[in-house]
Order: C-alpha cells, then structure tokens, then sequence
C-alpha cells in the first residue's frame, strides 16, 4: 500500500481544523448557544465527526477516490460480529481484572493529539491524562488496522467497532462505575487498559507476528 503523504497531511490539517475549531469556539466563547454548551454531555462528541466531514471532503474532491469499496456493506458477516463484540470482551476482561484484584475499589499520536482540546476537561491530572491517553490511543490503533485490512478497507466495520470500544469502555469503566477511584488507572483509558492493549499488541504483531489476509472488497 504506497503512502500518499500529501493527502495524508491534508486530511490531518482537515479533521484537526473541524474538530478543533468546533471544540475551542465552545470551551473558550462560552456561548450558551453553541452546541457545545447546549447539548450537555452530547456537546463533545458533535466535535468527534470532524474526522469524518474531512474524510468525505478528502474521497470526494481531494483524492478523488469515491467512495465504492471503503463504504460498502456487503462484507464477511463476522467481520461485524468481531467489531461489535471484541469491545464487549476486552472491557469486561478489564472490569473483571479491576475487581478481581480489588484495584478498581481501592484505588479509584494523530488520533491522540486531536484529542487534546477534550481532554483538558479531565478532572485527574492534566499532565498524567494527556501521556496516558497518548500511549493508549497509540496501542489501539493496531486492533482497528488490522480489522480495517482485513475487511476489505471498510470503514463501516471500524465505525462499528469504534463505536463498540466507545459504548462498553464509556458506560462501564466511567467513575461512577469506580467512585472515588482514579480513571488514570482503571477507566477505558487508564493504565490497566494500556497494559492489556500491550500484550494483545506484543502477541499478534512480534509472537505471532502473522499479517492479516486483505479480503476482497465489494
């Protein structure tokens, strides 16, 4: 796969610009008006489709790609089932080990720093927050790589599976989950999580070390 790196620094500045221009206008204008203010929790996440408007902006009149192939739905049905369900695995795997050994009751780089804006909000340690967000956002861009080539490029599927990672880790590792206890260590983002994202990283890539089969797409 050839490396465009025009296109690849073009869509960055894009989606940083969306995103960031959405999220810094709502945190530093307060206005009441703006969606970041007025949609509560959902005020963010309109922010997390900058991504998104860059990539259809990028397919469409940029690169010029289209949008055949990449969007279809016409994939291997397990290839959905893996990303819906391997979040589901993998975040009760962390709950079980947070309980299991009493720490979640005792204790409390593109995709990464795009998060920045957000992630001042923190209420744990700004300088903890940001490295260790950084170094699990690192490890989990394996996972999503290799179900992106190994279903034929479909973002459908890694939209699933992003949305999966986001609906299991958010609801069920969340500090009201963990009252009191720290997320830097046992949230969806914390420590806990990074160490079992290494091992999952160090086991198929370096163990194993066997690429996966790129599938047709449709």
């Amino acid at each position: 796969m050839k490396i465009k790196g025009r296109e690849i620094l073009i869509y960055c500045f894009l989606a940083y610009l969306f995103s960031w221009t959405y999220w810094l206008t709502g945190m530093l204008g307060r206005n009441p008006v703006h969606p970041f203010n007025s949609l509560g929790g959902y005020g963010i996440s309109v922010g997390m489709f900058g991504p998104m408007l860059a990539a259809v902006i990028m397919r469409g009149f940029i690169s010029k790609e289209g949008f055949k192939g990449s969007v279809g739905v016409i994939r291997p049905f397990k290839f959905y089932v893996i990303a819906y369900l391997v979040p589901f695995f993998f975040i009760l795997a962390l709950i079980m080990f947070n309980n299991i050994t009493g720490i979640g009751r005792i204790l409390g780089l593109i995709w990464a720093c795009w998060h920045l804006p957000p992630l001042t909000l923190a209420h744990d340690s700004l300088w903890l927050s940001i490295p260790v967000f950084l170094a699990g956002a690192i490890l989990v861009t394996f996972p999503f790589t290799w179900l992106y080539r190994a279903s034929g490029a479909s973002v459908l599927v890694v939209s699933l599976f992003h949305s999966s990672y986001d609906l299991w880790g958010d609801n069920f590792t969340t500090a009201e989950t963990y009252p009191g206890q720290t997320q830097l260590l046992v949230g969806d983002t914390g420590l806990i999580c990074i160490s079992f994202l290494l091992v999952i990283v160090v086991l198929k890539y370096i163990v194993f070390g066997v690429p996966a089969k790129v599938h047709g797409t449709s």
